[in-house]
């Protein structure tokens, strides 16, 4: 038999050969198939399509994309009317142009030779897997292919393609097993067909699907913008406030520094450990509406743009033991204009928001890469706290002013021998100096990524520390020692988890965007909706950013200073995608979907 596998650009063909004794075939290359009965022979003549439609937006196409089509194996499993394992085919060989139809990527035709038919009784159903992993055993029952998880959309360096699963009873279908094709015996011949025998109407169509998510960063930016150093910076719409006057020290929070910021890269962050083999549609019917969307099950072109990955319904803890390790900041590599790939994650409304806004890092979500400089190209440290953002130094000014008491350390004056019995040492004979900007640093304050508190540094840590009681006569009338802790925790308290400050070390920062799905909320619907995010097999979301006017997540610890470990990603607040991240999409033939995003 002639395995080959052959990149398809554009619309293609494919034919399907093979000979008797690919049947039955070994599962795995070590698991035997259940054999079939012994008997007669028959011939099926089957198409392979993919099964694609215009999703949404007035941009909407086809993407046939490059090096996604190529097919190395192709594997048909029959099973009886009762869903029991009858036999296995394997057949691969690439053929000629097919014809112009927008819902066909994948033309092909072929007869399939069925052997050891008892009484002339045909398999009633086919399960077809393109680029079948390497290690592979079919449930024995239709029930248990439907259960397959596997870890990977890749079999070798092509992508995996099942048969599509939709909702509909028609002659080629059947809601009992939805993601399986129904044959009638028209398919069959009892003999070898001639090119002539198989017309139209007794040809197989098998429609077939990737397994895989596409998406890919695109920028079509109408901000203001400079080129510096090879680099293009857009101008945000905000300033930070800049280093104080001389000798001020007073938090003065002017904003004075205008702010500019480059993209460099993106990656997808809270993707799924695993796929179902077959798409999942478990507890949907053709009626179903998924939270006012009803069209996401298409029976005339054999496919659905919804289903129930192996992160649906799961929540919490257990949800994100079914993602990946969240990337860092070092990860962002992906090329703006780029493509990558990932498993299918949906979910229910309630298990991926908070509030009624969505939480990124509970659903697939674009992590953009950015630098936040001034107009000459130079990184900037900063940090936004109460909706303000500054300056490093001048955010530990403002911090500090605000922190009472004060805490000092002390000096004596003169030496011990000049005091005596007579004239013993008190709190009054120390010279006291006040905690200052050159004691502290920014430290991680566990709040969540980026978040930092102001703290001491290890030097001034070593220190003993004291508050002070001051008398009538302005001296100092009693001191009380106190630990570095607790003056950690003072200045801590400053900046708590429900009003934490964030940092963006040497200007690092991202922007999560929570990839948007089909469903579209109703006008005036508040909170979000069940298909409004997700990412879905055989669909491809091209995320469009049109207009940045915020600052992103600040990174403290990005992972550019050697030997330091770079801070996981992971945004768990809530976002507005209406303030924070704008959307438009559209979907193409991996349906395609665009998402115009204004990053606020």
């Amino acid at each position: 038999m002639n395995k080959l596998s052959r990149v398809l650009t554009g619309l293609c063909a494919v034919a399907l050969c093979a000979c008797s004794s690919d049947e039955p075939m070994q599962g795995d290359g070590g698991q035997q198939i259940p054999a079939g009965p012994t008997g007669d022979t028959a011939y099926l003549a089957i198409d392979i399509c993919d099964a694609n439609e215009i999703g949404r937006g007035s941009d909407g196409g086809f993407e046939y994309g490059v090096d996604e089509q190529a097919v190395s194996n192709a594997y048909f499993y029959f099973y009886d009317e009762s869903g029991l394992f009858v036999s296995e085919a394997n057949l691969w060989n690439p053929g000629k142009p097919g014809a112009d139809d927008e819902n066909i990527e994948y033309f092909g035709e072929n007869t399939v030779v069925l052997n050891g038919l008892t009484g002339k009784k045909f398999p009633s159903y086919v399960v077809t897997v393109l680029n079948r992993p390497e290690v592979f055993t079919p449930g024995a029952t239709l029930d248990e292919m439907g259960k397959i998880i596997i870890d990977s959309y890749k079999s070798g360096n092509n992508f995996i393609m099942t048969t599509t699963s939709w909702r509909g009873d028609a002659d080629d279908h059947s809601d009992k097993y939805y993601f399986a094709t129904k044959l009638q015996d028209k398919n069959f011949f009892n003999e070898l067909p001639t090119k002539e025998d198989i017309t139209n109407d007794r040809r197989m169509e098998i429609y077939v699907e990737r397994l895989a998510v596409k998406v890919r960063v695109k920028m079509s930016l109408k901000n203001e913008s400079i080129e510096k150093n090879g680099k293009t910076l857009y101008k945000l719409s905000l300033t930070a406030a800049g280093k104080p006057n001389a000798g001020t020290g007073n938090g003065d929070t002017t904003a004075d520094t205008d702010l500019y910021v480059s993209f460099e890269g993106w990656a997808l962050n809270s993707t799924a450990k695993s796929t179902n083999l077959m798409k999942s549609l478990e507890g949907l019917t053709a009626s179903t509406s998924v939270d006012g969307w009803d069209k996401w099950n298409m029976a005339a072109l054999h496919r659905s743009y919804w289903g129930k990955a192996t992160t649906y319904g799961l929540a919490g803890d257990a949800l994100k033991a079914a993602f990946n390790t969240p990337v860092n900041y070092t990860q962002l590599t992906n090329e703006i204009g780029g493509a990558t790939y990932c498993m299918e994650n949906t979910n229910k409304a309630d298990n991926i928001s908070q509030d009624g806004l969505i939480v990124p890092s509970k659903t697939t979500s674009v992590l953009l890469k950015a630098v936040v400089c001034d107009v000459n190209g130079n990184p900037l440290d900063l940090v936004t706290y109460q909706g303000l953002t500054f300056v490093k130094d001048r955010f530990v000014d403002y911090i500090m002013a605000a922190v009472n008491p004060q805490y000092f350390t002390r000096v004596l004056v003169g030496n011990e021998s000049d005091y005596n019995e007579e004239n013993p040492i008190t709190d009054a004979n120390y010279n006291y100096t006040g905690i200052t900007v050159t004691d502290v640093t920014l430290a991680a304050a566990g709040h969540g990524t980026g978040s930092v508190n102001v703290a001491l540094t290890d030097e001034a840590a070593a220190k003993e520390w004291y508050t002070v009681e001051m008398g009538d006569d302005g001296k100092v009338a009693k001191a009380i020692k106190v630990t570095a802790k607790d003056v950690n925790d003072r200045l801590a308290s400053a900046t708590p988890a429900t009003n934490k400050a964030v940092a963006a070390t040497t200007g690092a920062t991202y922007y999560p965007i929570a990839i948007e799905h089909l469903n579209t909320p109703a006008a005036g619907q508040t909170g979000v909706i069940t298909a409004q995010y997700g990412v879905v097999r055989n669909h491809c979301y091209d995320i469009v950013i049109s207009e940045v006017k915020a600052l992103g997540e600040g990174v403290f610890k990005p992972g550019n200073i050697p030997g330091e470990d770079p801070e996981p990603l992971i945004p768990e607040d809530p976002k507005d995608p209406k303030y924070y991240v704008g959307a438009r999409i559209n979907i193409l033939s991996w349906k395609i979907v665009n998402q115009g995003v204004v990053l606020d």
